[in-house]
């Protein structure tokens, strides 16, 4: 009775993706499962039935930016710039790619990174 237990806990156990743990959605882009409360309050989009078997409250999030200038995906794709650690939720391999040039800086642009006009 305990080796059955034990084994039924295992399995029910691998069933759940974990948090942080990566998804993909239809078009192809690699995300990241996360409670949708974190998703949205990184500006991030939902997407639903992609992390199976999880509570209703951790789905598929897709964080399409990050520093401003460059967008969270994997690092083993290519990237035209360089990754950066630390900016995007998720797994150790799930980092910012800034690939994006800054915007052009405004009249009163203090702070703010941008390109000089």
């Amino acid at each position: 009775m305990k080796t059955s237990t034990f084994v039924s806990a295992l399995f029910f156990s691998s069933a759940f993706a974990a948090i942080g743990s990566y998804c993909t959605d239809s078009k192809g882009n690699i995300e990241t499962c996360q409670k949708t409360s974190k998703c949205k309050s990184l500006d991030g989009t939902i997407r639903s039935n992609l992390c199976p078997n999880d509570p209703n409250d951790v789905k598929c999030c897709l964080y399409p930016e990050c520093n401003s200038n460059g967008i969270c995906k994997k690092d083993t794709l290519s990237c035209s710039g360089s990754y950066s650690t630390g900016d995007c939720p998720g797994p150790k391999g799930y980092r910012c790619c800034n690939e994006r040039k800054p915007p052009l800086c405004t009249r009163g642009d203090k702070g703010r990174r941008c390109i000089p006009p």
